[in-house]
């Protein structure tokens, strides 16, 4: 298990910079959302993840599903639509108000949401 193991990994990745047709640096990261919420609740015993945008109005649905995903794999979660602000002070007032951890969704510079 988790807790008894000294570490463990979150995280995987690479670079892939053979794997393409012109010599260009690429990396490739993955994170496991679950490892992560594990190790938080080692050291916080009850995580709670909180899903907001800096007051982008068009990812409140976005906000909401990823939320729904989260309640559907047991972990305990809540979202709200931020008004504008700076990410450093959002997360600021998440962790002041004992968030765990904060995932703020944002419009990517393609199409879609980024994170």
């Amino acid at each position: 298990p988790l807790s008894t193991s000294p570490t463990f990994e979150i995280g995987f990745g690479g670079r892939y910079c053979a794997s393409t047709a012109r010599p260009i640096p690429c990396v490739g990261v993955q994170v496991a959302l679950d490892r992560v919420v594990a190790a938080v609740q080692i050291v916080h015993p009850t995580p709670l993840v909180h899903v907001t945008s800096a007051g982008f109005e068009k990812a409140l649905p976005e906000i909401i599903s990823i939320t729904s995903q989260l309640w559907q794999e047991g972990i305990s979660a809540s979202y709200a639509l931020a008004k504008p602000a700076e990410k450093a002070d959002i997360l600021q007032r998440c962790l002041h108000q004992g968030f765990a951890i904060v995932i703020i969704v944002r419009p990517s510079t393609g199409s879609g949401f980024a994170f």
